[in-house]
């Protein structure tokens, strides 16, 4: 096993890892941003009461 073949397969994992954290992060920012929307119309409707 070559310090190449190392690096390549330390780069693929890292890869793996780098999608894996991106799906978790847009996953979450998308759900975070919803309900805070949420918050804010649920916010001006008592407003306007």
């Amino acid at each position: 096993m070559t310090v190449l073949h190392c690096l390549q397969q330390l780069w693929h994992s890292f890869q793996q890892l780098h999608n894996v954290f991106n799906g978790w992060f847009n996953h979450g920012f998308g759900a975070v941003r919803g309900w805070f929307s949420h918050q804010r119309k649920t916010l001006e409707f008592q407003r306007h009461r």
